[in-house]
């Protein structure tokens, strides 16, 4: 009886195994696409800032116009509510401190700004390797680790229906008897032009980390030919994305179909 019990589970270490290579094989096809370019290179610095008499047809560029109340800037819809006398006052506020700004403006500083601005455009810094962390296990949706993604946030139309099997996979992702399991990172060594590092890595001077992923266990139809998996990308302060990603298994192998997303900040 022993032995048929040794066999049972060697078979599901095996049978587990194969599953796990399989989520692996389905994000390491999918991922470079997932993730794009658009993080290769560094965006330009924008020009210094100038100051604008209030009357200055120059002002359309600014992105953001407004008035100041009490000293802060604030934009003019807050002020919709407001009697024709308030906005006259404040539009005067406005107008006074905006020329007081151009009358103090450093232009000998402004001057110099502008120079290094111009030299780094036609000479930029040598480009550094592009940097993603990413957490070494696949999570599971134990504890809600996942976001709602049954919920998927936004009203909008999403680039994969979800009908049929793509919902029945998305229920899949939602499944928390699921266990998370460590990948060598070795594995994922090398994504396109980014380089692929664990989270705790420390840069060096020539390296440039643009983000830090998080990637869920792949939920896969029974035919092996549907997969899904959750994609977070935090990118900074207040910015970060999640996605649900959805491929499918070709003659050329997994491809991607599309990425709904759940949430943006």
């Amino acid at each position: 009886m022993k032995y048929f019990l040794l066999i049972f589970f060697i078979l599901g270490l095996s049978c587990q195994s194969e599953r796990e290579n399989i989520e692996l094989d389905v994000i390491k096809s999918t991922l470079p696409e997932v993730v794009g370019t658009r993080l290769y290179q560094d965006p330009p610095q924008p020009p210094p800032r100038k100051a604008f008499l209030p009357d200055s047809s120059e002002w359309i560029i600014e992105p953001q116009i407004g008035i100041f109340i009490d000293g802060k800037l604030v934009v003019n819809d807050s002020l919709i509510g407001a009697d024709s006398l308030q906005k006259v006052i404040e539009k005067q506020k406005w107008f006074d401190s905006v020329t007081l700004a151009y009358q103090t403006f450093n232009w000998e500083q402004y001057h110099k700004d502008s120079i290094e601005w111009a030299n780094s455009i036609d000479e930029p810094a040598p480009r550094k390797e592009v940097v993603l962390k990413v957490f070494d296990s696949l999570i599971s949706n134990q504890g809600g680790r996942i976001s709602t993604v049954s919920n998927l946030g936004f009203k909008k139309t999403f680039q994969v229906e979800l009908k049929g099997e793509f919902a029945e996979l998305l229920t899949q992702l939602q499944d928390s008897t699921k266990i998370p399991f460590q990948i060598n990172l070795e594995y994922f060594s090398i994504i396109g032009r980014y380089k692929i590092r664990p989270e705790d890595y420390k840069p060096t001077d020539d390296e440039k980390v643009v983000a830090t992923l998080v990637l869920s266990r792949v939920a896969i139809n029974a035919e092996k030919t549907k997969a899904a998996y959750y994609y977070q990308e935090n990118c900074g302060m207040h910015c970060g994305y999640g996605y649900v990603i959805f491929a499918e298994r070709t003659a050329n192998g997994w491809e991607l179909l599309g990425k709904n997303m759940v949430w943006i900040s």
